[in-house]
């Protein structure tokens, strides 16, 4: 396979880590229970809450990452962000499309970065390069999902 698509410009090389995060919401979709909790306690609207905010903490990160050289990125708070939108209260259903919402969009934004673009840093507050927080977040989805496979097991 060649590193880079002549015709686009695009990294070719970077695709399997793209399209890792594409296939997220469709596999979430069809792991979602109907009840049930992980074993921290946490519910199904709650995991569904954390990978919203997780999804779209990342999008705006990894945005910032393409675009800002060196951006410095704040640490999410998952009680925060559980407190202020109030997870329990919402449909799966709407949970389900803001997070595919937010993951289309880090796709979109993937995509079309050029080979050098993977390399760039945010500090979070360590320092970690594009790649590396791409793949930090298909790793946190694919144990999101196994969380979410444990409350139906319960």
């Amino acid at each position: 396979m060649s590193r880079i698509d002549f015709v686009t410009g695009n990294a070719l090389i970077y695709l399997p880590e793209v399209e890792s995060l594409a296939t997220v919401p469709d596999r979430l979709e069809a792991a979602v229970p109907q009840g049930g909790a992980d074993a921290s306690g946490r519910g199904v609207a709650r995991i569904l809450g954390d990978l919203v905010a997780y999804a779209e903490h990342d999008q705006v990160a990894l945005h910032r990452m393409a675009w800002m050289a060196d951006p410095v990125i704040r640490p999410l708070d998952l009680d925060a962000a559980a407190e202020a939108e109030q997870w329990a209260t919402k449909r799966p259903a709407e949970l389900l499309d803001r997070f595919t919402k937010a993951i289309a969009e880090t796709v979109d934004l993937l995509k079309d970065q050029p080979d050098a673009a993977w390399g760039r840093a945010g500090l979070f507050p360590e320092r970690r390069s594009f790649r590396q927080q791409v793949r930090r977040s298909a790793a946190h989805y694919e144990a999101e999902l196994a969380a979410l496979s444990a409350t139906s097991g319960s």
